[in-house]
């Protein structure tokens, strides 16, 4: 333990956890996964990046790392990220650390909806150079009738509440 903690940075960490909506997202999750999980990774570290630079929230470049789970502990399919995150970041010149509240790190609402903007975007991106895999994904068997779907599948994810969270590590 004590080599595992000579590696930290001498600062707080808070535990963020980025989900997707299970049912209405599980299937094209399912025939995607390398472009879903990527576009999962970064929308994630885009959002936290993008909120740790704005200079009314810290105004400083976050320290952070990401890891995929894919299953729940019952063994559903449940794509999500774990991202430990530094509690603040070097300035813009990089001259100094610029610490967040022990307690607080961005609003969870604000995560959530970015993370959601920027991993929908990225799969609008992806369906519009037709580069997803629709065969077999619920809602897409009309061939003729992709594109009604696709836009109401994205009106559902943009009105869905996504969540993700930020707490102190365990």
């Amino acid at each position: 333990i004590e080599r595992r903690m000579s590696r930290l940075l001498p600062v707080d960490y808070f535990h963020v956890v980025f989900t997707v909506p299970d049912d209405l997202i599980k299937s094209l999750a399912m025939h995607n996964r390398e472009l879903f999980f990527s576009a999962m990774f970064a929308a994630g570290s885009q959002t936290l990046l993008t909120l740790g630079n704005d200079e009314k929230r810290l105004g400083a470049q976050l320290g952070l790392t990401a890891v995929l789970h894919t299953w729940t502990r019952d063994l559903r399919f449940h794509p999500h990220l774990h991202c430990i995150v530094t509690g603040g970041g070097l300035s813009a010149d990089g001259t100094r650390w610029k610490a967040t509240r022990q307690d607080y790190l961005f609003p969870v609402r604000v995560l959530s909806a970015l993370f959601r903007g920027k991993l929908v975007a990225a799969l609008n991106e992806a369906y519009k150079a037709g580069r997803l895999v629709l065969d077999g994904v619920a809602g897409f068997a009309d061939v003729a009738a992709r594109d009604v779907a696709w836009r109401r599948l994205l009106r559902k994810l943009y009105r869905t509440k996504w969540v993700s969270y930020a707490k102190p590590p365990f």
